[in-house]
């Protein structure tokens, strides 16, 4: 019985670590296998690889805010608004100032980033809701500015974003409908992200995010600089969240402020606590529920001709049952900093030293 327990262990470990591999040829065969169709329609519709563009955004932006509040335990309900930032700020650099869309993808990142500071100054001095009431103003306060001034096309929006090329050959000339390329590169940069942040999670930089969440006063006499690592946290989730900015908006070729109000925020938050609060594993698996299953509720509403919308109803009855059956999130609990081996061996040996 042990050795069958440990074959299926070994298996098991096998296909974690061939699936990402896996998932990326996969996703290349989905995006480029309509290269091969020779009749008419498409084999996977435009729709459905616009659903795994969504997907892959979300999945940034859920990872980008569980750093903030699912790892160093500070609330946040701004966060559409650093997605705004670094979105407005690739697509008016490329627009109107011909900048290469590799220095624009930069530049929204360190543009969110160097947005986010006051709200680190924030941080320091405020806590729970207080903190969460300034970081909800600092989202209005961007939206309305983007609303207002004229650079960014105010209320109307700024259209006509130029696609991105590499080695001069356009993105939309890539693959049978143009938005391939988008979703293989909206994919190395989850995958390049995911592995940041599980190396941030193992690193000093992580415990120390926890330790915050767990006991700010608690980590600040152990030595823990307090302001520094918050800063540390807010300005890599702004970065993160930035870089998802910009790859939406020359996917899309036109934003608008309503794309980056509260009601995404509150999409994003839903995504980290669905997932689970302190997994990255997590807040990607809430993305990819709470962006298709509210796709296919909308099939349902149409199959049946329901007069009301069905996905109201099940944003409540998930988040009704999720408090209930898994109050710490699908995948909370699980995966967190302190399944490193060498800790979790030094946590029981402590144990066992008290009772001895």
């Amino acid at each position: 019985m042990l050795s069958l327990i440990k074959r299926v262990q070994s298996k098991v470990s096998l296909v974690k670590a061939k699936f990402p591999l896996l998932f990326y040829i996969l996703l290349v065969v989905i995006c480029f296998i309509d290269i091969f169709n020779t009749g008419s329609g498409y084999w996977v519709p435009p729709y459905i690889k616009h659903l795994i563009f969504l997907v892959g955004v979300y999945m940034l932006l859920a990872m980008s805010l569980n750093l903030v509040m699912g790892l160093a335990g500070q609330l946040s309900f701004g966060h559409a608004a650093f997605y705004g930032i670094g979105a407005y700020a690739s697509a008016m650099l490329t627009k109107n100032v011909g900048m290469p869309f590799i220095m624009g993808l930069v530049a929204a990142g360190l543009t969110a980033a160097i947005i986010a500071i006051p709200l680190i100054y924030s941080s320091v001095k405020l806590k729970g809701n207080y903190l969460g009431i300034v970081t909800l103003g600092f989202g209005e306060i961007v939206r309305i500015v983007l609303i207002n001034l004229s650079i960014t096309g105010g209320a109307s929006g700024l259209p006509g974003i130029k696609a991105p090329a590499l080695f001069g050959i356009k993105f939309t000339a890539i693959g049978p409908t143009g938005k391939e390329a988008y979703i293989i590169l909206l994919y190395l940069l989850v995958g390049l992200v995911y592995l940041f942040i599980q190396r941030l999670m193992r690193s000093r930089v992580g415990r120390a995010l926890v330790s915050l969440r767990e006991d700010e006063l608690a980590a600040s006499c152990m030595g823990v600089d307090t302001k520094l690592f918050k800063a540390i946290a807010f300005i890599t989730s702004a970065c993160i969240a930035g870089f998802a900015g910009c790859i939406y908006a020359h996917y899309a070729t036109f934003i608008s402020p309503d794309n980056f109000g509260m009601s995404e925020t509150r999409l994003i938050i839903c995504m980290v606590v669905l997932g689970g609060m302190g997994s990255t594993t997590g807040a990607m698996l809430g993305a990819a529920i709470l962006t298709l299953l509210p796709e296919a509720l909308r099939v349902v509403k149409d199959i049946f001709d329901l007069s009301f919308d069905p996905r109201l109803i099940f944003y409540g009855l998930l988040l009704i049952s999720l408090m209930y059956f898994r109050p710490k999130g699908l995948l909370g609990g699980r995966l967190t900093v302190f399944h490193d081996s060498r800790l979790a061996s030094a946590l029981k040996g402590d144990r066992a030293y008290e009772h001895s």
